[in-house]
């Protein structure tokens, strides 16, 4: 509540302490995903917690995505895509026709359009109830994270291929420009800016789509 200047434990009711993602939505709720124990949420700026697994079961919750509508997004490492819409107490597999189980990340564009990062498969895209594959240009098919800028241009981070973008020719092209290592662990966007974390090369910030760092 003073932007990390200091911190408390906030954990009453949460039955595991292993976070893995976290969200919000417009209404202050907090949405936690957790390691074996499904997805949590405050209604309290975290002073209390409580479960949310009808539909979704107790499973390792690698992701959470919340869209301007306040519907809820959860990925599980291996069980697919869900969905909690707003105001609703269950979860809807939206897994569907994904032919990639292993998931590693989520995120929403302004659009309202879903992407996600899988492990071997490469970046899907959630449209008409139906996914799609993006791997075109990707050379590397081990994407560990994914975010969306304020002017919906796509960018990934893989274990060997380091930042990709995704061009207006609908093809991946790489954005290494500078990093000086190739597994990006973290991405993350505030506007047009992106941030990238790289395993054991610290943080990098790009203010011109990923051209350079």
């Amino acid at each position: 509540i003073d932007n990390g200047r200091s911190w408390e434990l906030a954990s009453v009711g949460l039955t595991s302490n292993s976070i893995l993602s976290i969200a919000k939505d417009n209404k202050n709720n907090i949405y936690v995903g957790t390691e074996g124990e499904g997805v949590f949420y405050s209604s309290d700026i975290g002073i209390s917690w409580n479960s949310i697994n009808d539909g979704i079961g107790r499973k390792e919750i690698v992701s959470i995505a919340v869209d301007q509508n306040n519907d809820v997004f959860a990925t599980a490492l291996i069980g697919g895509v869900f969905v909690l819409k707003n105001d609703e107490t269950s979860w809807t597999d939206i897994t569907n026709d994904l032919t990639s189980p292993f998931i590693e990340d989520i995120t929403i564009a302004e659009n309202g359009t879903l992407y996600i990062a899988t492990y071997l498969g490469g970046v899907f895209q959630y449209e008409n109830e139906n996914w799609h594959v993006m791997n075109s240009g990707l050379s590397d098919r081990i994407v560990q994270t994914i975010a969306v800028n304020d002017e919906n241009e796509i960018f990934v981070g893989g274990i060997w291929g380091g930042v990709s973008r995704y061009s207006d020719s609908n093809s991946w092209q790489s954005s290494n420009q500078d990093l000086i290592a190739s597994t990006s662990t973290v991405l993350l966007s505030r506007g047009n800016e992106i941030y990238c974390g790289i395993e054991g090369g610290g943080i990098y910030r790009s203010e011109n789509e990923g051209e350079s760092w």
